[in-house]
């Protein structure tokens, strides 16, 4: 009996362990979904593969330049900047930017003079919750901001903005990246929406008076909406209105893809020295935890924008401190320069005069480029020929 007692007994443990076995397998389950080869496209031709070395090419200087600056850690309300959500210029000397903390849209001049703010912060129409993109109609003095879930269109009147209209947009954009074009804007929707023919689409083409239109664009390929959201969010949308282009850039993925008013793909170009983040799936006890392990060298897009021919796109590159708040840093970024009709583009080199500043290009207007900082006293910088 104790025999039979004992062998019971190992029996138990034995099943115990095997069961303690299966839930550790479980628990420290991992897996990297990102990068994967059907999402890191390849350029099969050359020269759309842009690279940071190029032979017998001249970078971008910026010593040459001057430097005024919008934003103080105390002083004139007007110049006292809380975060940044977007800037946008007119190229006729004026400056929007989106301010999440403080709920406003300002604008000022390229000296760095307040004009005047747009609408005020509050629930009704003109006023702003969380404005989070710009858009700009320079033929017609209209800007168009995206809210929280709401877009609305002012009328510039000298220094003064009239509200005109607002609208509850189909398809809600959490990031509030948007461009405008034309009679229409185009929305990025950083979910995983599905048309009636069940394509995925992420761009949308909106009337100004909020009517949807069409769908296009190809989001992140993954079966998890989650993680089609996820990797959506850090993401921007540019309009070149010479050749009626939309471009996307989407973080993680070392690309950037070119589409017609209609949505017909153009083009894409590659960036072979961008290094995405990993992404990775953790199953602790039946329960799924996704990270994105964000490592020295990884890369992270910070702008996209156009003027009135070409795209701009910069990136920059992480690396980690345990000295800093946050603790990573950017240790360069680099900014390319893409035809926005042929996809065919050219390295600039650095994409701000300070390499460890968290500062990047947002706007460029013919000799002027506007940068924005992100670490220390938010600002806005503007730089032009001495």
């Amino acid at each position: 009996m104790n025999t039979g007692s004992s062998r019971l007994n190992r029996f138990v443990a034995l099943v115990m362990l095997l069961i303690c076995l299966l839930i550790s397998t479980e628990s420290f389950s991992q897996t990297v979904i990102h990068p994967t080869k059907k999402n890191i496209p390849v350029s099969t031709d050359p020269k759309f593969a842009l690279r940071h070395q190029v032979a017998d090419h001249t970078l971008w200087d910026w010593n040459s330049l001057d430097m005024v600056s919008i934003g103080v850690d105390e002083g004139d309300y007007s110049q006292m900047i809380g975060v940044i959500a977007d800037v946008e210029i007119d190229h006729r000397g004026t400056i929007y930017y989106a301010d999440i903390v403080h709920s406003q849209v300002r604008s000022y001049d390229y000296l760095g003079k307040w004009i005047a703010n747009i609408g005020a912060a509050g629930h009704g129409p003109g006023e702003f919750r969380q404005p989070m993109g710009v858009g700009v109609f320079a033929d017609r003095a209209q800007i168009m901001i995206s809210d929280f879930q709401m877009n609305q269109i002012f009328k510039r009147e000298d220094d003064t903005f009239q509200f005109i209209s607002s609208h509850r947009p189909k398809h809600y954009s959490s990031t509030g990246q948007l461009c405008v074009l034309d009679d229409h804007y185009y929305l990025l929707h950083a979910g995983n929406f599905s048309d009636s023919q069940g394509n995925s689409d992420i761009i949308h083409k909106y009337s100004l008076a909020g009517d949807w239109i069409d769908s296009f664009g190809d989001s992140y390929d993954y079966d998890d909406p989650f993680i089609v959201s996820m990797m959506m969010i850090n993401s921007f949308l540019s309009c070149n209105s010479e050749h009626k282009t939309i471009a996307i850039v989407i973080n993680h993925i070392p690309a950037m893809t070119a589409y017609s008013e209609q949505g017909d793909r153009l083009w894409q170009v590659t960036f072979p020295e961008y290094r995405p983040d990993i992404v990775e799936e953790d199953i602790k006890n039946g329960r799924k935890y996704h990270s994105v392990m964000s490592k020295d060298g990884s890369s992270i897009f910070q702008s996209l924008f156009s003027d009135k021919k070409n795209f701009y796109v910069t990136y920059g590159r992480q690396n980690s401190s345990p000295n800093r708040s946050p603790p990573f840093w950017f240790s360069d970024n680099h900014v390319f320069r893409v035809d926005a009709k042929t996809g065919l583009g050219e390295y600039l080199g650095a994409g701000a005069p300070g390499a460890n500043s968290g500062e990047h290009i947002v706007a460029i207007d013919g000799d002027y480029r506007f940068t924005i900082t992100t670490t220390g006293t938010p600002q806005i910088r503007i730089y032009k020929p001495k």
